[in-house]
């Protein structure tokens, strides 16, 4: 098959429809192959009077493009049209390919592009073969880097929706975790769980069989949005705080029929991860862990194309928990979902040296600006939280504020208010230079052999005083990377590295850097580390970078 100048226009192999021609008589630009692998898809045209623009067509999760208009002039003379996919929503630093330019004279009047509509059946996500990490649709490592907008089905409109993705897309964010049904505790409301027009999510409440067309057409919505910001949302189907009672009350065959709805409805779709939870206490009853397993067999009997996980308990003593605790729900899913709100590599670690393999993130810990333990959620407190358990195996880490999981009022004025949300940036600027999915905690102090800190074992020390510092290395050695979250000497064993090391202090509140005075080092003997000097944000936590 060929275009109109004769250039070959390969095709799609992925459930590609026809091609789609908007033209008012005056001709058409002649066909554009769309490359599968493009997350986004821009266009720049100039016509005969010298305009161009660029154009964002959007990608649904469903990779369907949309049209937009085009005005090339009202002259004579030539029109050209550019076309170029992106996909560095979905892959951490892939270059942005060149313009593939294509031309043609035009007359007058109006000319518009033809764009043909693509689904593919491929997966976003999917495990490692090393169980340690996830890939992304390109099968290049996946940084999971999230917020939890936990309300935002019932709290926001479209184009609010928008404004916050679009801001949490500029700081880097990549996954949002979302309940379907968001109830009081998220801002929306216990009874009818509606969406923020009023729109009712079953035409008869509190009856999970009568789903309804109305609001399920919003969520597709809010999937969508996100996959254009390159988000991936892990979708909460069955919510334990605000949805327990309402699942309860319609039974175990309800609920894996409403499942298995869900299943159906969204196996298509490329960026969602099931989750199953949320503050999950009522697990250990058998008979309300049923009805949460009921609506998760339920998705499994139609989709089996995604990744699930559950959010377990944070109050059944020792504020932590993770997806594995239940032997039930580690039956059912493939990532891991480690909760702290004591030092986080405790319970990190603990999930990665489990068997099988499977990869664990930092679901939640403490939301900057609140005080749930005793002490306010500093920008230093978050940095804890996130680099200890980055360097203690995690395949990624949600951040979130005391704004954002129910969408406080005046949320909006604030988006660009919490200076550790900023941080988050440096986190994944400084593992991203490197291959950070080949790193392994360093659990038996190969690396550092003395001046590590008190490791807070079962939750038994705060955050807030605790100074543990956490390691981790590529095999070989090549790279090894220590966060210290407070000043005093470290030893470091450097007859571990394979050659001469490099030695960089990464200060995680600015993204810059500061070179040790003992680099670079022989790759021998042992040599005592310390950073007297404050960071930029006027704490004491650096991070260590020795690199060969």
């Amino acid at each position: 098959m060929s275009n109109a100048f004769g250039e070959q226009t390969p095709t799609l192999g992925e459930d590609a429809v026809s091609w789609q021609t908007w033209s008012d008589g005056a001709g058409a630009i002649p066909n554009v192959t769309i490359n599968p692998d493009w997350g986004k898809l821009s266009l720049q045209t100039a016509g005969a009077e010298g305009r161009s623009a660029v154009y964002d067509l959007g990608s649904a999760a469903t990779r369907k493009f949309t049209l937009t208009e085009n005005r090339y002039g009202t002259g004579s003379g030539s029109a050209t049209l550019q076309i170029r996919g992106d996909t560095s929503s979905f892959v951490q630093d892939d270059a942005v390919p060149a313009w593939e330019t294509y031309s043609a004279p035009i007359s007058r009047g109006w000319r518009y592009v033809q764009v043909r509509e693509t689904t593919y059946s491929y997966l976003l996500l999917s495990v490692s073969g090393d169980g340690r990490y996830i890939l992304d649709r390109n099968s290049n490592p996946f940084l999971l880097i999230g917020d939890s907008p936990q309300g935002m089905m019932s709290d926001l409109t479209p184009a609010q929706m928008e404004t916050y993705m679009a801001n949490r897309e500029s700081y880097g964010i990549n996954a949002i975790q979302v309940h379907l049904l968001a109830g009081a505790t998220f801002g929306g409301n216990s009874t009818t769980f509606q969406a923020q027009d009023g729109t009712h999510p079953f035409t008869i409440d509190g009856d999970i069989s009568t789903p309804n067309e109305s609001y399920f057409v919003q969520v597709d919505a809010m999937l969508n949005l996100a996959a254009s910001h390159g988000m991936v949302v892990v979708l909460t189907a069955a919510e334990y705080m605000d949805c327990e009672n309402l699942l309860v009350a319609n039974g175990v065959t309800k609920c894996t029929n409403f499942g298995a709805y869900l299943g159906a409805r969204y196996k298509s779709y490329s960026n969602i991860i099931w989750n199953f939870g949320n503050d999950f206490n009522g697990w250990p009853d058998a008979g309300v862990n049923a009805i949460f397993l009921a609506v998760a067999d339920g998705i499994l009997s139609e989709d089996t194309n995604h990744m699930m996980t559950s959010w377990m308990d944070i109050d059944l003593g020792d504020r932590f928990s993770a997806s594995r605790d239940s032997d039930d729900w580690d039956s059912r899913i493939n990532i891991d979902l480690g909760y702290s709100y004591k030092p986080t590599y405790d319970i990190i670690l603990d999930e990665y040296a489990l068997s099988p393999v499977k990869p664990v993130y930092l679901g939640e810990s403490n939301y900057e600006g609140e005080s749930w333990e005793g002490y306010e959620s500093t920008p230093l407190i978050i940095r804890k939280q996130m680099w200890w358990a980055m360097l203690s195996g995690a395949c990624g880490h949600f951040y979130c504020n005391e704004d954002i999981y129910a969408f406080l009022s005046g949320w909006v004025t604030r988006l660009d208010s919490y200076p550790g949300l900023t941080h988050v940036t440096y986190l994944t600027v400084l593992l991203s230079s490197y291959d950070w999915w080949l790193m392994i905690p360093d659990t038996t102090s190969m690396i550092i052999t003395a001046g590590r800190g008190t490791y807070s074992n079962a939750g038994d020390a705060p955050i807030n005083t605790n100074d543990y510092a956490t390691c981790a290395y590529i095999a070989g050695v090549s790279l090894a990377m220590i966060y210290m979250p407070a000043n005093r000497t470290m030893t470091v064993d450097m007859s571990q590295f394979s050659n001469t090391v490099t030695c960089r202090w990464f200060d995680p509140t600015d993204g810059s850097y500061a070179a040790d005075a003992a680099s670079p080092h022989a790759n021998s003997g042992t040599h005592d580390f310390s950073r007297a000097g404050a960071n930029a944000s006027g704490d004491h936590d650096w991070i260590l970078v020795l690199s060969v």
